[in-house]
């Protein structure tokens, strides 16, 4: 007999995230998001599971804290992440190195980083080893590098020796910006993301942007030679909400081209190469809201939906790579954009 919903029901709730399907498009990876009461927070642990449903959901990693970003590797073999499981491992004195202990509000910087984990099976290993947390990942066409986001302005934590006697650091803060926090990430105005390039063999970090701006959601063309990203590299950009679609050679020989123009406010985000590297396609608007496509550094937009969801690689239809792009509208239905004309079918329902 049914019962009547209490609020520990709350606790029973997992909930999927970040879904990604295999090169092959056999699997999928995702990451799985449940409560910890126990801990009062969230913890996350990484999933796979046959497209065709075939076998149930398998559990990759336990979870402690988070596991979260699952990326396939382009051949399929690896998959990366990004994890705070190092902290974990070291705490209980089974890290592979030996970790500085952080104190203050210092204390859990640099805690999310880069693993790798073999989908042939063995143990994670983690990449990089930033001074500041990783937020987004995303591997070259050949597999060979990882460009990650990552508030870190230098590869590695400079050595902190207090001297005895010498007064602790000072834990004040002077703050002359009006975006300095947000809600869960707590004060980011000392820790604004720039882009880093990482071997995948060796884990060695080059930063392939810097500067005050926010650089996030990167995404590599399909023959490896540039990264389109997302940033607010304009002034005063604490002033408005714009963010714009920029263009960077992978090899760091150029600076950022903003590839998204116009006057006003704007926002652009989730940028999504064509298969022929001949066209970018990012949610946005510049009102009103839809998918816009961008080529030859000037932006069209190609729907007039209210489309919220991510776009990714993936959703350019193959058998149509110049035509036609999938993607979810607000109603949460699959719908498939045709270009240039822009209009939208359904091709699921809501």
């Amino acid at each position: 007999m049914p019962r009547p919903a209490s609020p520990d029901d709350l606790y029973l709730l997992r909930l999927p995230t970040d879904v990604r399907l295999s090169p092959d498009g056999t699997r999928v990876a995702f990451s799985l998001q449940e409560a910890a009461p126990g801990k009062d927070a969230y913890r996350s642990s990484l999933w796979v599971v046959p497209v065709d449903g075939s076998a149930p959901p398998r559990r990759l990693t336990l979870g402690a804290r988070r596991d979260i970003c699952p990326r396939w590797s382009p051949d399929g073999s690896t998959l990366a992440f990004l994890s705070d499981r190092g902290a974990v491992l070291a705490a209980g004195g089974a890290g592979d190195v030996v970790a500085e202990v952080r104190t203050g509000r210092d204390a859990d910087r640099g805690a999310i980083q880069v693993w790798l984990l073999p989908m042939d099976g063995g143990e994670a290993v983690q990449l990089t080893r930033l001074p500041e947390d990783v937020s987004d990942l995303a591997w070259s066409p050949d597999g060979t590098r990882l460009c990650v986001v990552s508030a870190a302005t230098r590869p590695d934590r400079p050595a902190t020796v207090r001297e005895a006697g010498a007064p602790p650091a000072r834990d004040a803060r002077l703050i002359d910006r009006l975006q300095y926090q947000l809600n869960g990430a707590g004060f980011t105005y000392d820790r604004e993301p720039n882009l880093w390039l990482v071997d995948v063999r060796t884990g060695e970090p080059r930063r392939l942007t810097g500067g005050t701006s926010h650089d996030t959601a990167p995404a590599w063309s399909p023959d490896g030679s540039r990264i389109a990203f997302v940033s607010n590299r304009h002034t005063d950009a604490d002033l408005t909400w714009r963010t714009d679609l920029y263009l960077v050679d992978a090899d760091g020989s150029g600076a950022p081209v903003r590839v998204t123009g116009g006057r006003g406010d704007r926002a652009f985000g989730h940028p999504a190469w064509s298969p022929d590297g001949s066209v970018i396609a990012a949610y946005g608007h510049r009102m009103p809201i839809g998918i816009w496509a961008t080529e030859d550094s000037t932006g069209n937009t190609i729907t007039d939906n209210d489309v919220r969801s991510n776009l990714d690689r993936d959703c350019w239809d193959e058998t149509a790579p110049e035509a036609q792009l999938v993607t979810n509208t607000w109603l949460r239905n699959t719908a498939r954009a045709d270009l240039p004309s822009g209009i939208c079918v359904p091709v699921s329902p809501p």
